[in-house]
């Protein structure tokens, strides 16, 4: 399978879906089969939403194996199978979650005032075709983003002797101010592109539509996904609480930084009390405070951090250190393949968030923990609310002893 995606041009995507081990012996199993036709029906047992991966770096061992690098890029779900067997092909369809959804409709109808088109232009677009150009701006957000929240240019070291590799995609800082800049661009870039099409009419998908989405997969109505089509009715739910899209947007933002503020609250008092019990240090190797975790810290809240939340001290001899080993050499990475990297000060909230809602559960895991569930959810307001439900669950068992 990798032989033949490495022999395509890069970029090098596959799709990471679960599939019970040993998985040879399921391949073309009738309870794993894939749909074979745009909303067919599929096995009982199948997984159509996975992690859309991008292999980063290549290495041939001298005995013929592979050893690859990739990086989880965000959802994606499976539309239609095009192979089973040796291995499964399938087209698919990245999954932006309902908060970005709404923040591209809330970009939609801000830029459309802002050119006095009022009732004349986009607003008038067929329902599937607003839904499309959504998609289309949340790519190209996605795209703006990702030379930031996939670093692939420090030095990479595949040899097997080279040990552990970094557990997250660290920023990549010298992207930052770029990404700043042209987020918006690109979402303006889009509207107007959109504004000059022909067409654009309800389920009429053309080459130009294509080229906006940026591939296929958007030209195609989204009630073909059931995966897309339950992201566009979360992001319905939360347009339902006001009639206007900003403020619904703001509305969203709130309830987000609330979540985010008590994740980290509750991560505070869970690892206090994992350290207390074991006689350990949080940052040290006692307590699992991985430093990219940390690197996606908020801002303290208006009333300040309480006075024993610990995180902020921790991230804040992390980034001294870091600052030191900077000024010692150049080659940070080849001397901690693991660099603390807080977030830039301009990344949007709505980002850090989503970010944090996967990277969390490297703290939250366990041998056997089913994480399909997160996949599944369409927004990162309901993917935190699962992160403190585990966070209390693992406090109530530490109490009692039973962790």
């Amino acid at each position: 399978m990798f032989e033949t995606l490495l022999s395509t041009e890069p970029p090098w995507l596959y799709l990471h879906a679960q599939l019970p081990e040993p998985s040879i012996e399921n391949l073309g199993n009738e309870e794993y089969a894939l749909p074979q036709e745009y909303g067919g029906a599929h096995g009982p047992k199948a997984s159509l939403i996975g992690t859309l991966m991008h292999v980063v770096d290549v290495e041939r061992c001298k005995d013929g194996r592979l050893e690859l690098l990739a990086q989880g890029i965000g959802r994606a779900a499976v539309l239609r199978e095009t192979q089973s067997v040796p291995y499964a092909r399938a087209d698919v369809q990245w999954l932006p979650d309902a908060e970005t959804l709404l923040s591209c409709e809330a970009r939609r109808i801000d830029w459309n005032r802002s050119q006095f088109l009022g009732e004349a232009a986009l607003d008038l677009l067929g329902l599937s075709a607003r839904k499309r150009l959504q998609m289309a701006l949340a790519l190209a957000e996605e795209r703006s983003w990702r030379a930031y929240e996939h670093e692939t240019t420090y030095p990479i070291q595949l040899a097997i002797s080279s040990g552990m590799y970094p557990a997250f995609c660290p920023f990549d800082t010298s992207a930052a101010e770029l990404a700043v800049r042209g987020a918006p661009l690109a979402l303006s870039a889009a509207l107007e592109a959109a504004a000059a099409l022909d067409g654009m009419q309800e389920g009429v998908p053309s080459s130009s539509h294509a080229e906006l989405g940026g591939g296929a997969a958007f030209t195609m109505s989204h009630a073909r996904s059931a995966a897309v089509r339950r992201a566009f009715e979360a992001c319905e739910a939360m347009l339902e609480v006001s009639d206007d899209a900003m403020q619904a947007e703001a509305e969203s933002e709130r309830a987000l930084q609330d979540l985010e503020l008590q994740v980290w609250l509750e991560l505070d008092g869970f690892l206090r009390r994992f350290a207390a019990n074991r006689a350990t240090l949080i940052g040290g190797t006692g307590a699992p405070a991985p430093k990219q975790l940390l690197g996606l810290l908020p801002p303290p809240p208006e009333s300040g951090w309480p006075d024993d939340f610990i995180l902020d001290t921790v991230a804040a001899d992390l980034r001294k250190a870091a600052t030191r080993r900077r000024s010692q050499t150049t080659l940070s990475y080849q001397n901690d393949p693991a660099p603390f990297i807080p977030a830039h000060r301009h990344y949007p909230l709505r980002r850090r968030a989503q970010r944090l809602s996967y990277s969390i559960w490297i703290v939250l895991k366990e041998p056997g923990l089913d994480l399909q569930p997160l996949l599944d959810t369409e927004s990162t307001t309901d993917r935190l609310r699962m992160v403190l439900l585990r966070l209390r669950e693992l406090l109530a068992r530490e109490e009692s002893g039973s962790l």
